[in-house]
C-alpha cells in the first residue's frame, strides 16, 4: 500500500518503511511516489482522484495509476516499475458531450502515441463503433459495430479489421419488455453460435433459473430460491459435461437484514460443507472484511476494505489465505 490513513501530510516512503508501518504490500527496496503526488500530474483536464493498483508478482510488484476526473471518466492509466519510472501510459481525451472518444497508448513513455482507440456514439450516448489501430499507422486492426432497440443490443466484430462482411466474433443481448435480460448469445466464425445463455424471471422480476449452453454441447444451470423478503437464500449449479458427466453444487445464504452475513458451499451436493465465506461489516453497514475458510477451517482468501464516507480508498486481498496481501487498491481524492 502506499498510502496510509492519517491526517499527517502525505509522505512518499520505501515500501520497506510501510512495511514496518503496518500498512505495506511487499516488502522492498524500490521508492514510490504517494497516491496524492500524482493529484499534481499534468494532464488534459483536472485531476479529480487517483487510484494505485498493485500485484504482487514473482519477479516484483506491478503497480498501475488511474486517475480520474470529476465525473468519474478516467484521464491517464500509467504502468510503473518497481524504481519508480513510467513504463506507459495510456491517455483518455472526451468529445464535446464529455464522453471518452479517443483512448492513445504510449509504450515506452517517450511521446510517442503507439495504439489509438476511437470510439463513435449515438444521439442517445450509446457506442456505436468502435476501432483500434494498433501501430498507429493510419490502418484500422480491428473495429466492433454495435446497434440497439428497445430489446436487443447487438456487437460485431471484425477483429483484423478487413472489413469482411461477415463478422467473426458477436454478441448479442435479447431483453424483455420488461427491461429483463432474457438472453445472451456469444458467436464466432461467421455468426455460428459459440454460447448462449438464457435466464427466467418470476411475476415480480426476481431471476429464477439460468442456463448456459457451451460449444461441445456442456450445459450450467443455476437455480435460484428467495425467501419472503426477495432476498437470494438457495442456489444450486447443475454442470452436464460429455467428459465428466453430471454433478451439482449447491449455495446457502444467511443474512442479517438486507446484509449478506455467510455463504456456504457444498461442492457435490452430498451434504458436507466445502467452503464458508463470512462477511463482516461495520456500524455503518459497509463491508470491511470478507474470509473464506475450506472444510477444515483453514482461511484461503480474505479481502478487507476501508472507507472515507461512502468511497471506498483501500481494498487488499490475500486470494490464498497465506497472510501476504497479492493485491493492493488505494484510492485518494485530490483537493
Amino acid at each position: 500500500m502506499l498510502r496510509c490513513r492519517s491526517r499527517l501530510p502525505e509522505l512518499t516512503l520505501p515500501y520497506a518503511a510501510l512495511v514496518s508501518l503496518g500498512c505495506g504490500l511487499v516488502d522492498s527496496d524500490g521508492e514510490r511516489r504517494s497516491a496524492v503526488s500524482w493529484c499534481d500530474e499534468p494532464a488534459n483536464r483536472d485531476v479529480a482522484a487517483v487510484e494505485i493498483f498493485l500485484e504482487d508478482w514473482d519477479d516484483g510488484v506491478a503497480e498501475v495509476v488511474t486517475l480520474f476526473d470529476a465525473n468519474g471518466l478516467y484521464i491517464f492509466k500509467i504502468d510503473v516499475a518497481e524504481d519508480g519510472k513510467v513504463l506507459a501510459r495510456g491517455e483518455a481525451t472526451l468529445d464535446s458531450a464529455g464522453r471518452i472518444s479517443v483512448e492513445t497508448g504510449d509504450d515506452a513513455d517517450d511521446g510517442t502515441i503507439d495504439g489509438i482507440k476511437v470510439t463513435t456514439y449515438d444521439d442517445d450516448g450509446r457506442p456505436v463503433f468502435v476501432s483500434w489501430d494498433f501501430e498507429n499507422d493510419g490502418k484500422i486492426d480491428r473495429a466492433e459495430t454495435r446497434s440497439y432497440t428497445p430489446t436487443e443490443e447487438r456487437r460485431f466484430v471484425d477483429p483484423d479489421g478487413d472489413g469482411d462482411e461477415a463478422p467473426e466474433e458477436g454478441y448479442v443481448a435479447t431483453y424483455s419488455t420488461e427491461g429483463h435480460l432474457i438472453r445472451e448469445e456469444h458467436l464466432e466464425g461467421g455468426g455460428l453460435g459459440a454460447s448462449v445463455a438464457t435466464y427466467e424471471y418470476s411475476e415480480t422480476g426476481l431471476l429464477l433459473v439460468e442456463t448456459s449452453t457451451r460449444a461441445g454441447g456442456s450445459t450450467t444451470t443455476s437455480t435460484f430460491e428467495y425467501d419472503d423478503e426477495d432476498r437470494v437464500v438457495r442456489k444450486v449449479e447443475v454442470v452436464a459435461t460429455q467428459e465428466e458427466g453430471t454433478y451439482a453444487t449447491e449455495e446457502t445464504y444467511e443474512y442479517d437484514g438486507d446484509l449478506l452475513l455467510t455463504t456456504t458451499k457444498d461442492v457435490s451436493q452430498d451434504g458436507d460443507v466445502d467452503s464458508v465465506e463470512q462477511r463482516t461489516y461495520d456500524s455503518e453497514g459497509r463491508l470491511v472484511r470478507v474470509e473464506t475458510r475450506d472444510a477444515s477451517g483453514t482461511l484461503t482468501f480474505v479481502r478487507e476494505q476501508e472507507y472515507e464516507g461512502e468511497t471506498l480508498i483501500h481494498n487488499r486481498l490475500d486470494v490464498s489465505g497465506d497472510g501476504d496481501w497479492d493485491q493492493e487498491t488505494v484510492q485518494v481524492a485530490c483537493d
